[in-house]
């Protein structure tokens, strides 16, 4: 839109300086409107040209993913349906047609979200605040990272820009700044919660953004909740604390205050909480070295199923930590570190994390209506896995990391997909991608 008024007010104001080119004014005048006005059109332009780069982007994608074996799927049922030069961190599904992605790309161009309609990705947002992303409708999608902006359906706001540039210049904790937002949830489109680097906690209404909480030596990573008044937020301690130090606070309507079982879980952990998720204020779990439940009482440590080492893994004789397995005094891993956990309800939930050994399968994992973790087939990859979230029990996404700021989508419908022919792969192409 800003550019074609760019060029309509440009046209209007030489034509005003051709019929009134005794005004001494008229040219100068011409000069600076449309100067002012292509200054505002850059960063249209530049989302534009973004939209052009995703495009060719996808094309090179397309043809990378048969010549790897991306293009099929487990028999599982998980299908990719996405492989970009972008780095997502938060991807937010408000169905299977219609999911937004908050990604970081190669450093070339500028943060921005993705929007997938089932058929193809596209980018509707260019922006400095877009690396975590959540709404309650299509119409109503927030965007949080260095700010907070809003989409309705048809375009982008920005919110909360006197707070969040007030939090920028309050310090920072190592290299990260005060104010840089890493995690949003809400109970309803009137009752959200954003939480960040410093502490900072930030609540919204329905009318506006306030700060509710602060504390410069801690670092929020996320936040979730069953309702308004039953909300958890999770991080670690930076400053007079032992190294990771899991940071629990609870919100139970009226403040905030230390999660009642966080004492009981630091004897069964000593590391970072990375997630929560729960079906019940008597069902609730936590994602850090290992998976840990809450029964409303206690915490206990959950069995998971434990690292696998493939025959690469024995050539190359080390594991991700830099273990050098035929050293003596070797230990093999014995569980995963999850990164992120998700569910639908107390027998339907899936968790992801950290491989232990390199060419491990990507660690996707289950637990159903049996009471027990099981591993999943997510196909032949062996990437990264760091996220996981979904709209319904066959609407499930899983993001991955496949290195260089490239990042994978996979997604679950509940129904088994057929596999994709593929070209056969080389063998650095086997040992990268492939188990």
């Amino acid at each position: 839109m800003l550019p074609a008024m760019f060029d309509m007010v440009c046209v209007m104001s030489i034509l005003a300086a051709i019929f009134e080119n005794r005004n001494a004014t008229a040219e100068p005048m011409k000069k600076m409107v449309c100067a002012l006005l292509l200054l505002l059109a850059v960063p249209v332009v530049s989302c534009r040209q973004r939209g052009q780069e995703f495009f060719e982007e996808s094309v090179r994608r397309d043809q990378w993913e048969r010549s790897t074996g991306l293009a099929s799927c487990g028999d599982g049922g998980w299908r990719p349906i996405y492989f970009g030069p972008e780095r997502i961190f938060g991807i937010w599904p408000a169905g299977p047609n219609d999911v937004f992605a908050a990604v970081v790309p190669d450093g070339s161009s500028q943060p921005a979200v993705l929007h997938f309609d089932g058929a193809t990705w596209s980018p509707i947002f260019c922006d400095k605040t877009a690396t975590e992303i959540w709404g309650t409708s299509p119409k109503d999608v927030w965007a949080i990272g260095g700010g907070i902006a809003h989409y309705d359906g048809i375009s982008w706001t920005p919110a909360a820009e006197d707070i969040t540039k007030t939090l920028a210049h309050a310090g920072s904790v190592g290299a990260a700044r005060c104010g840089g937002l890493n995690g949003i949830w809400g109970a309803s489109a009137s009752d959200i919660f954003a939480v960040g680097v410093c502490g900072v906690i930030l609540h919204y209404d329905g009318a506006g953004w306030s700060l509710t909480q602060m504390d410069p030596a801690e670092h929020l990573y996320r936040v979730w909740g069953l309702t308004g008044r039953d909300v958890y937020a999770i991080g670690w301690c930076d400053e007079g604390c032992e190294p990771e130090e899991a940071i629990i606070l609870h919100y139970d309507g009226s403040g905030w205050s230390t999660f009642g079982g966080a004492e009981q879980l630091k004897t069964l952990t000593s590391g970072r909480i990375a997630d929560v998720w729960g079906s019940s204020a008597a069902d609730i779990y936590f994602a850090g070295d290992g998976i840990f439940h809450y029964d409303g009482t206690s915490v206990t440590a959950m069995k998971t199923p434990a690292p696998r080492m493939s025959k690469y893994d024995r050539l190359g004789g080390t594991t991700m930590d830099g273990q050098v397995m035929r050293a003596k005094g070797f230990r093999p891993p014995t569980q995963h570190r999850i990164w992120s956990i998700w569910g639908t309800s107390a027998t339907n939930i899936y968790a992801i994390g950290e491989k232990a050994y390199i060419f491990e399968p990507p660690v996707l994992l289950h637990y159903g209506p049996d009471g027990v973790w099981r591993e999943v087939d997510s196909g032949r990859l062996t990437v990264e896995l760091g996220r996981v979230t979904g709209s319904s029990p066959k609407d499930v996404y899983v993001v991955g990391d496949v290195g260089g700021y490239r990042t994978i989508i996979l997604h679950y419908d509940g129904k088994p997909c057929e596999k994709q022919p593929s070209e056969t792969p080389g063998i650095l192409q086997r040992l990268m991608f492939w188990r």
